[in-house]
């Protein structure tokens, strides 16, 4: 990777000059008291500057990064495995300094610290969807948003609620938080797809200034538990709305996580059952059980969208870390932009849920880039998918077979936590 010869990077920014561009780019409604102090909480921070050296002038860019966990497929039968990962946040570029190489620049410095720390993996949720895929990155994860009607029924045969009690709390007191953020980690380490956070960034990601209170409430967290120990969390707010004289409020869900089918049961039953409220919006996979509870997606999702973007970083360390669904003997020709190092001809062979990765010089089965990893490496993507959209050289039929059979996962990953 080059930078763009008009700029340079500098790592660990002055916060409120940071703080000033973030503003300036999103306009967003936060105090300038409140941005300042969100800047303070980006453990990582760059931002570019004019080539000759830092002059005081304003940044060019800006982005940062948090530190987190990413839950990933095990081996069949077993637990998932969670990596460390990067979450690229924070992105801006001036708007006087628009494709000039600012972003190049941010991403030449994000990925090559990613790198130099040893991660294999990179993530981060895109508004743009057509900034990333430059860069490597590729949808690993997607989401539908269901709406459902007051007093919503579900038919759930064989699952039962008996023993969970649910409780609505409010997610400001800071011992609830703290409850909350526990049963995160405990349900996260389970849900292939989920991102850890730390204690901290969840304290400030729902933080309820009044800036952000303008028709809604403050956030809410109904909590499910079963013999003292909790197994589900759902976070929500209502915005309150009257129409000839009824309410006509809805309530959006932000995050939910569940240990089982009871507990998922138990939380929707609770969040389509709240007084005043006509409408409930939740997230959902394209294969959760609601869905069909519900009686189908034609009757529900209305929106659907790409949740997580995956960057492989360490090609070998990366497959080899992760689960694989079946054996398979493959040659790949990666092709890598950023990294030569990944570039090239690898062998990977998968057995009894294990791949080893090797450099190889036997012809190729399969050549695609390295963001096909990217949006295979949760299952969320199926290889043979991409091979039809064009994205896949299929040099062996076969070969593409066993390797999607062995990327594949028995549920698709669940949409992460924002960040």
């Amino acid at each position: 990777m080059s930078t763009h010869p008009q700029h340079a990077v500098t790592a660990d920014p002055d916060v409120e000059r940071f703080a000033a561009i973030d503003d300036l780019v999103w306009f967003d409604d936060m105090g300038w008291e409140e941005v300042v102090s969100h800047a303070r909480a980006v453990p990582h921070r760059w931002a570019v500057t004019a080539a000759g050296g830092d002059d005081g002038s304003p940044y060019r860019g800006i982005a940062g990064a948090f530190e987190m966990e990413l839950t990933v497929p095990g081996a069949p039968g077993g637990e998932p495995t969670q990596l460390p990962v990067s979450g690229l946040t924070w992105v801006g570029v001036h708007p006087d300094h628009r494709r000039t190489g600012v972003l190049t620049a941010l991403m030449d410095a994000h990925l090559s610290w990613c790198r130099e720390q040893g991660l294999t993996l990179a993530a981060l949720h895109a508004s743009d969807v057509t900034i990333y895929g430059r860069f490597g990155y590729a949808v690993a994860s997607t989401a539908g948003e269901m709406s459902l009607g007051h007093g919503a029924t579900f038919d759930a045969p064989g699952v039962s609620t008996e023993g969970i009690t649910t409780s609505m709390h409010d997610l400001s007191d800071e011992h609830v938080l703290a409850r909350v953020h526990a049963a995160h980690q405990t349900l996260a380490a389970g849900r292939v797809g989920s991102v850890t956070r730390t204690l901290e960034l969840a304290t400030r990601v729902y933080a309820d200034p009044a800036s952000r209170l303008r028709g809604t409430e403050r956030r809410r967290v109904v909590i499910a538990a079963r013999d003292g120990q909790d197994v589900g969390y759902a976070i929500l707010r209502r915005r309150p709305k009257w129409e000839d004289g009824r309410s006509a409020a809805t309530l959006d869900c932000e995050e939910w996580a569940w240990a089982d089918s009871a507990a998922q049961l138990a939380l929707a039953r609770r969040l389509t059952s709240v007084d005043l409220v006509t409408r409930t919006s939740l997230r959902v996979t394209a294969d959760d059980a609601l869905l069909w509870w519900c009686g189908g997606p034609r009757t529900v999702v209305h929106k659907t969208g790409d949740e997580l973007w995956l960057r492989v970083l360490d090609l070998p360390a990366a497959l080899s870390a992760r689960g694989w669904s079946a054996d398979c003997d493959v040659v790949l020709e990666v092709r890598d932009g950023l990294f030569e190092d990944q570039a090239g001809r690898w062998r990977v062979t998968a057995r009894d849920g294990r791949a080893e990765v090797t450099r190889t010089d036997d012809p190729a089965d399969l050549g695609l880039d390295v963001g096909v990893l990217g949006a295979t490496y949760l299952g969320g993507r199926r290889l043979a998918a991409l091979a039809r959209q064009g994205l896949v050289e299929v040099h062996d039929p076969a070969a593409m077979r066993a390797l999607d059979a062995a990327l594949a996962t028995p549920t698709l990953p669940v949409p992460p936590v924002s960040f």
